[in-house]
């Protein structure tokens, strides 16, 4: 069967107290491109002689059109709902609608639409403490694979990971060569630290093969240390933008990459500029090697030689 049309009772569904789909009542009834484009933008639709609206057409008006509105609600209420197809023999089938770029602010009210999505392989924008940032589930190959695809990264570039809390890096990086006190010392904050990747471990074979360490982070940012942990697991992180171009502190400033995700998670503009995390390899005991600078440089620094770690950076 052809899927080839919304019913208006399905759009009814989807946000029955939106103004626009009040006067429906005909689960046979389908809506025109130019109603459902009304729809988006919250406006009275006159639905006259209407033609009606392809999926394909749908969902482009959705990528268009509904990322603008979307902080407004409509398009949250349609993430993963049921609606109904009419099919092209007149008959009815179900399936899943789960619209993307959709804008939420980013807060704890927000935390189960962040979690959804990473539970659904998909990939999320999020604030952290320095950089907006991509995040997916770090145990899922499809969910990384996108990640990659959508940052037009090249796949021997690592990801690193987010984690909720210091007492959950073990899980992922080996720390018996830290010296006691260190992570609750650097964490959380604007610093990524390379460890000994555990193996076997919670993290897909597909995330950074072949490579031995793993770059852990808990950004001092309360909604993507919210989200991890409400999720229950490793959330892999890299920058909110095409490999190349500019690391970004405003979500319109990736507005090309907002169809691709899920969910973008506005904080407003990031305050700590563009530098992006200090990364740090602490994979060897009694000594530290800074692979970038990063916003928190010396501070970083100052910490690791007070727990008496030598500075192997060239």
């Amino acid at each position: 069967m052809v899927l080839h049309s919304f019913s208006s009772a399905a759009l009814q569904r989807l946000h029955p107290s939106t103004a626009a789909f009040s006067t429906l009542s005909s689960s046979s009834r389908c809506v025109s491109l130019e109603t459902v484009k009304l729809a988006c933008r919250f406006r009275p639709p006159s639905f006259g002689n209407d033609t009606c609206v392809s999926c394909e057409a749908f969902r482009g008006v959705a990528e268009r059109e509904q990322v603008r509105d979307a902080r407004r609600g409509f398009a949250s209420a349609c993430l993963g709902g049921r609606v109904d197809y009419s099919t092209s023999d007149g008959g009815v089938e179900q399936q899943e609608v789960a619209l993307k770029g959709i804008v939420l602010m980013a807060r704890e009210e927000h935390y189960k639409e962040a979690v959804r999505a990473l539970g659904n392989e998909q990939v999320i924008a999020v604030p952290t403490d320095t950089l907006y940032g991509l995040a997916c589930d770090a145990s899922s190959a499809e969910a990384i694979r996108r990640v990659y695809e959508i940052k037009e990264r090249k796949l021997s570039s690592p990801l690193a990971v987010c984690v909720s809390d210091v007492d959950v890096v073990a899980a992922y990086g080996e720390t018996a060569q830290l010296p006691a006190g260190l992570l609750n010392a650097l964490l959380p904050g604007a610093v990524t630290l390379l460890l000994p990747r555990r193996e076997p471990g919670f993290l897909s074979a597909s995330l950074n093969p072949g490579i031995g360490s793993i770059g852990i982070r808990i950004p001092d940012s309360d909604f993507i240390r919210g989200v991890a942990r409400s999720f229950g697991g490793a959330v892999a992180l890299t920058s909110a933008n095409t490999s190349s171009h500019a690391s970004t502190v405003r979500i319109e400033e990736f507005e090309h990459l907002w169809p691709h995700c899920a969910f973008i998670f506005d904080a407003g503009t990031l305050p700590g500029g563009r530098a992006g995390s200090t990364i740090v390899d602490l994979t060897q005991e009694g000594v530290f090697k800074v692979i970038r600078p990063g916003s928190v440089f010396q501070k970083t620094k100052e910490t690791l030689a007070e727990f008496g770690l030598r500075d192997l950076s060239s």
